[in-house]
């Protein structure tokens, strides 16, 4: 099973006892045991010596050995606050003498675009075993699912098939709510031919469309809205940007063996990145490659493999990368994952003053047991929710309406989790608290749980407390140490 879907907690965590103060700079929380969900960069300079430097194989392995983000093991995560030369510019073609191994012939053998993919029996056999989504069913579990599954070896036989049919029934209204609200969207669209040659659609009716987003977007019309969402941000973004993907994939990336280690553990519960250099896992080696020297002030940065996968799901690598590029500069994503991870610590700062005004009690409870923000929400930051934070389809839920509302939206999931299970955490103990909010939180009504983070969108955005926000964290950075 993917460590992303299941992260371990660690029993004896140390943690701030006090809740997130601004004058502690970045460095600061680089010294704290912050091994649990540390974010973990891994931009670095040309290799120049496999014996001592940051970039040799043997650091590097190191490096990622340590993280917490994605693979869930134990140790100080490293934070390398190295400058980068300016996102956008192309990057040096790295020398690779550092890498004992051709990682990228392995992807490119694997992923020939001209060729059908090869499936094995095995996997064959696993399409029969997936969700709507295409994970496998038995990988796919919640702790609530789990006991279900418990409590049923006890139900008789005749209770078991009532339930059968009830689901059955549920499941039939579903398919048949979609396929309403999938008439309606393809009312809404309007059809074009982009500078690309290629089909994509427009939603002009705003109120509407605004509103049926927020209801969930029809699966099938998903890829069509998140990439008018998308671009639509991005007028006037580089013209030449499909070119560049494939330029950049012609050089070679000082990340190439950290993003290797990367991607066998990156939704390895789905069915199209389960199999070793598979078509899967070779689109994603080769879009983070590509971006990794498109944007050297970025790099890459744990945590992106899942985002990219997600967005893998719906595109092929070539548009995935030009969708990502434009959501990593119009959405201020980049300043996530840059070195010295700036707006992360923004976010910290907003999201306990928000938690304090909206959650109070949760606030309290957490405060109490001496849990401060970054050991649990820097996993739910860097990766935009994705790799494990909350269930598949309710993450879908998220991305509608964070490409919808801007980078704001990830404050107010942040808060919304905390009330959807704030009966849960304000009982808690320290440790049951720790592995709850570093594993995949137990979302049972997605439909409550968005209403929760609309509701407090629009509360704060009366009052503008966000923007407040930001300029006392802005204000308090310049302040004299």
């Amino acid at each position: 099973m993917d460590s992303t879907d299941h992260t371990d907690a660690q029993d004896h965590a140390t943690v701030s006892t006090s809740s997130f103060s601004i004058e502690d700079s970045a460095v600061a929380y680089t010294e704290m045991d912050m091994s649990m969900t540390s974010p973990t960069r891994h931009t670095k300079s040309p290799p120049t010596s496999t014996s001592s430097s940051l970039t040799s194989t043997g650091r590097r392995r190191m490096i990622a050995e340590s993280s917490m983000i994605l693979s869930g093991g134990a140790g100080q995560a490293a934070v390398n606050s190295g400058s980068g030369i300016g996102g956008g510019a192309l990057s040096p073609a790295w020398s690779m003498t550092s890498i004992p191994r051709d990682i990228s012939a392995n992807y490119c053998r694997s992923g020939d675009d001209s060729t059908a993919p090869t499936i094995a029996p095995m996997d064959e056999k696993l399409y029969g075993l997936v969700d709507r989504y295409g994970f496998l069913v038995e990988e796919g579990r919640t702790p609530t699912a789990d006991r279900k599954n418990g409590q049923a070896s006890t139900i008789s036989s005749s209770q078991t098939s009532v339930r059968a049919i009830q689901e059955t029934k549920k499941q039939a209204r579903i398919v048949a709510k979609e396929q309403e609200r999938s008439l309606k969207w393809a009312r809404m669209a309007k059809q074009y031919t982009s500078e690309a040659n290629e089909i994509e659609y427009s939603f002009s009716d705003h109120q509407k469309f605004v509103s049926r987003v927020y209801k969930g977007i029809p699966d099938c019309w998903r890829a069509a809205a998140w990439s008018h969402l998308i671009t639509k941000r991005s007028a006037g973004f580089d013209p030449n940007i499909r070119q560049i993907y494939h330029d950049m994939l012609e050089i070679s990336s000082p990340e190439e063996e950290q993003i290797d280690l990367d991607i066998p553990r990156t939704m390895h519960g789905h069915i199209m990145f389960r199999t070793r250099f598979g078509p899967g896992q070779c689109a994603l080696f080769k879009v983070l490659k590509a971006y990794s020297n498109y944007n050297n002030r970025v790099g890459y940065c744990q945590g992106m493999a899942s985002v990219v996968a997600t967005m893998l799901t719906f595109f092929d690598a070539e548009k995935t990368f030009v969708l990502l590029a434009q959501l990593f500069d119009r959405y201020n994503i980049n300043e996530l994952v840059v070195p010295g991870f700036p707006a992360l610590f923004e976010a910290f700062f907003i999201q306990e003053e928000l938690t304090k005004i909206y959650v109070p009690n949760v606030f309290q409870a957490l405060e109490t047991m001496g849990i401060a923000t970054p050991s649990y929400a820097s996993r739910w930051y860097i990766t935009l929710y994705s790799a494990g934070v909350v269930p598949y389809r309710t993450l879908l839920r998220i991305w509608d309406i964070l490409l919808l509302e801007g980078f704001d939206w990830l404050y107010f999931m942040a808060l919304a989790l905390l009330k959807y299970h704030e009966q849960t955490l304000v009982l808690n103990n320290f440790e049951r608290t720790m592995e709850m909010l570093n594993a995949k939180m137990d979302i049972q009504d997605d439909e409550r749980l968005l209403k929760i983070a609309k509701r407090l969108s629009k509360q704060a955005k009366k009052t503008g407390i966000v923007a407040k926000l930001k300029r006392t964290y802005a204000a308090k950075l310049k302040q004299p140490a």
